[in-house]
């Protein structure tokens, strides 16, 4: 999907966090560090990384040798 944002051009990308749902189980963002499991309830909590809508901009990589 590709909208206009100003001047340029943005492409979107399914969210690689909730995989487009929008949606993480509780505690999600609460584990430490690289723990393969952790305690949660039932609930479910919205994705911090797409804010909920599953989708989040595409990154793009510059060109630009001046950084």
């Amino acid at each position: 999907m590709k909208t206009e944002r100003g001047c340029e051009t943005v492409k979107w990308q399914k969210c690689p966090v909730c995989d487009g749902v929008g949606q993480v189980s509780g505690g999600y963002f609460n584990r430490a560090g690289d723990c393969q499991q952790w305690m949660s309830s039932d609930a479910i909590e919205v994705c911090l990384v797409c804010k909920g809508t599953g989708m989040v901009i595409e990154p793009t990589i510059s060109d630009n040798k001046e950084a």
